[in-house]
Parts: C-alpha cells; sequence; structure tokens
C-alpha cells in the first residue's frame, strides 16, 4: 500500500484519529497492498480535492462521523447536493442506533463499519472494485 500524499488514492480515509489511521494503514498494507489510501484529518480538508475535475475521484470514501471541531455530518450534507457517485463507508467509533440510522439515510452511505476496522471488513471493500487481491 502507498500512503499516498499525491492527488490521486483508491480511497480517501478521513478520520482524525491517528491510531485509527494507523490500524487502517496496516491492515490494508497487509491484505491489500496495491491500494492506496489518502488521509484526511478533518471533512473540511476533503472538499478540495473531491471537487478538483482534472484528477482522479477516490472509488471509495472512508469516514468517522465526529470530530473534535466540525461534525462529519456538514460533509455529508455537503456531497448529498454534489452530482458525484462517490460510495461512501462510515467508519466510526459510535455504536448508537441512532448514528447508524441517521447515516445510512445519505444516498452515497454505502455502509457503516464500527471501529476499529478489521481484516474481517477487508471482504465488504472488494465490491468498490478496489484491487483487493486473491
Amino acid at each position: 500500500m502507498n500512503d499516498c500524499h499525491c492527488n490521486t488514492a483508491d480511497i480517501y480515509c478521513i478520520d482524525s484519529n491517528a491510531v485509527d489511521q494507523f490500524i487502517l494503514k496496516k491492515i490494508m498494507n497487509r491484505y491489500a497492498p496495491h491500494v492506496t489510501i489518502r488521509f484526511f484529518n478533518s471533512p473540511s480538508k476533503v472538499i478540495h480535492p473531491l471537487l478538483i475535475e482534472d484528477i482522479a475521484r477516490p472509488q471509495l470514501v472512508l469516514m468517522e462521523l465526529h470530530y473534535p471541531n466540525e461534525p462529519g455530518w456538514k460533509l455529508l450534507d455537503f456531497l448529498e447536493k454534489l452530482p458525484l457517485l462517490l460510495p461512501v463507508v462510515v467508519l466510526s467509533s459510535s455504536i448508537l442506533p441512532h448514528d447508524q440510522t441517521r447515516a445510512l439515510r445519505y444516498t452515497m452511505i454505502h455502509d457503516y463499519i464500527t471501529k476499529p476496522f478489521t481484516s474481517e471488513n477487508i471482504e465488504s471493500l472488494r465490491k468498490y472494485g478496489l484491487d483487493l487481491g486473491e
């Protein structure tokens, strides 16, 4: 896996927790080394890269819903208004049924995974066209 800081990546991961980023990196590196991930520490930082038309968009966005200074819900509200066909999977520490129900009301949300991300979650990402190997 390439921890990409360039303009393109297979996955955009929006999460302010460095430990959760590390876990995702390690698992993906072991089970899907060809998948590139670009990390963003806040929802507001991912808006510009998603709106640039001359770069390839990611195949998938993984995102947390709760951040210290801004809610992830605002990003979902913003993305819902755009003509992007971009699947988003919530990767959240929240186990509250209300959060899951609310998240799954958004059309771009395809799944809700409770942290921590594990090797068992890898197979669920295959449907997004990621190169996960055999």
